[in-house]
């Protein structure tokens, strides 16, 4: 099997390396300097691999780095990253009736020669589809998919468990790394721009007279109705706006809405405003 430790031309597995060590003609010292050479290796495939990706394919997750899949994208054909034909299957268990999909496949790299099974998942209740008017399945099953990949990878490529220290030596500035934080339910919870937010929340006074009209302009914009025809209830709070493909979408809405009114537009945040610990913006649920 590619990627065993080999002496004599015989598998040095774990269940039977003891009993290979005891034999007469095992030689420690070799085996231990082909360990060492792989270690090494692997931890310099880490370094470059590092050095290929950017901010944008990472994610802070409860304070710890995690790589995205534009990121494993980057890394498939500098490696030999290959999905194993005919061994990819899909299980599908509906999480509190949202779809969700298991994905197993096995997985190698042409120039580490490693190959093992490795298992994606993804649900409609992530962070991703939760903010979407209508999920489609293919997208919960694709989404699995990659995933799979990416745990593929990471693993394959020795980059899990990484630490800042590792992405600052790649000249990564870990201060452009997006956050996810988890709420209480261990549902994800993506940190929202606040320069945007409170844009938006500019924005919404400026359109609306009076504080309880931008109230119900926000639970207008954010009212609709889904594939099965039920009303999704809207928002009456900034706080509440979850994830920022959704805060970008309200905030498109609201410029076309301005501007058919000839209200003028408060000039868009160039950068990223400095923490506020009361999430930003002029909440109009707030008063």
């Amino acid at each position: 099997m590619e990627g065993e430790l080999m002496e004599n031309g015989k598998s040095i597995a774990p269940q039977n390396m003891l009993e290979t060590a005891l034999s007469a003609d095992f030689d420690a010292t070799k085996a231990i300097a082909q360990a060492e050479k792989r270690v090494a290796f692997l931890k310099q495939i880490a370094v470059v691999s590092l050095k290929m990706t950017t901010e944008e394919d990472w994610t802070n997750e409860g304070g710890k780095p995690y790589l995205q899949s534009s990121g494993a994208e980057k890394l498939k054909p500098l490696w030999g990253i290959y999905v194993k034909p005919g061994t990819v299957r899909f299980e599908r268990e509906d999480d509190e009736g949202h779809p969700a999909f298991t994905c197993t496949g096995v997985m190698g790299s042409t120039i580490t020669h490693e190959e093992s099974e490795f298992v994606g998942g993804r649900s409609a209740k992530d962070t991703f589809f939760s903010h979407q008017a209508s999920c489609d399945i293919l997208d919960v099953k694709k989404a699995a998919y990659s995933n799979l990949e990416v745990n593929g990878i990471t693993r394959l490529l020795g980059l899990r468990n990484l630490t800042w220290d590792q992405l600052k030596a790649a000249n990564l500035n870990i201060e452009k790394i997006g956050k996810v934080e988890r709420d209480t339910s261990g549902m994800e919870k993506e940190e929202i721009d606040k320069a945007r937010l409170k844009h938006f929340g500019e924005c919404l006074d400026a359109l609306c007279e009076t504080r309880e009209k931008a109230i119900e302009k926000l639970y207008e914009m954010t009212t609709f109705t889904g594939r099965d025809g039920k009303t999704i209830t809207g928002i009456k709070s900034l706080k509440a706006i979850k994830s920022n493909k959704q805060l970008n979408k309200l905030t498109h809405d609201i410029h076309e809405a301005m501007k058919k009114a000839g209200v003028t537009i408060p000039e868009m945040p160039k950068a990223p405003a400095p923490e506020n610990k009361n999430g930003g913006g002029n909440d109009p649920g707030n008063s």
